[in-house]
C-alpha cells in the first residue's frame, strides 16, 4: 500500500469518528433546547444503531456487487442528509428521520471504508497499517467531545 492511501484512509476514518462522536453526544442537550422529551432522544438514538444493524449484511453484499467508491459515496450523500435533517429541521420526525438516514449512511460509508482500506494493504504490512487506521478513529473519537465543546460553547 501506498503511504498516501493510507494517510488518505486514516483521515476520512478520523473525521468519520471525530464527526459521530460530535453527533452523539451533542445531541441530547440540542434536541432538548426543541422540547423534544429524552425518552424521543434516546428512542431517536436507538434506532440509529438498530438501522446500522439491520442494514449491516445486505450493504456488505451491495458493496462487494458494486464496489466499495460507488457506496462510500452514497453512504456520505446519507450522512450530509442527516445532518440537514437534524440541523434546519427541529422537529421529533426530522429528527427520526434524520438519524435514520445517518444510520443506513453510516453503514454504508463505514462497510465500503473498511473494504477499501484492507483491500489495499498488503499482507506484509498489515498490523502496521491497520495499526494507524484504528489510531485514526480513536483520535477521532477523542476530539469529536473536545472540539464540540467549544463550538457548543462559542455558538
Amino acid at each position: 500500500m501506498k503511504d498516501n492511501y493510507l494517510n488518505k484512509y486514516c483521515l476520512i476514518y478520523l473525521l468519520y469518528c471525530n464527526h459521530l462522536w460530535f453527533t452523539m453526544i451533542y445531541f441530547p442537550p440540542y434536541a432538548n433546547k426543541y422540547g423534544i422529551s429524552n425518552v424521543a432522544i434516546g428512542s431517536i438514538l436507538s434506532l440509529y444503531n438498530i438501522v446500522s444493524l439491520l442494514f449491516m449484511i445486505p450493504f456488505g453484499i451491495l458493496t462487494d456487487k458494486f464496489g466499495a467508491k460507488k457506496i462510500m459515496n452514497a453512504g456520505i450523500s446519507l450522512l450530509i442528509l442527516w445532518m440537514i435533517l437534524i440541523s434546519f429541521f427541529n422537529s421529533f420526525y426530522f429528527f427520526l428521520a434524520g438519524y435514520f438516514f445517518g444510520g443506513i449512511g453510516t453503514v454504508l460509508f463505514l462497510i465500503s471504508l473498511n473494504t477499501a482500506f484492507y483491500s489495499s494493504i498488503s499482507a506484509s504490512n498489515s498490523k502496521k497499517y491497520i495499526t494507524y487506521f484504528y489510531t485514526a478513529s480513536t483520535l477521532g473519537f477523542m476530539s469529536g467531545p473536545f472540539i464540540g465543546s467549544y463550538i457548543i460553547k462559542y455558538t
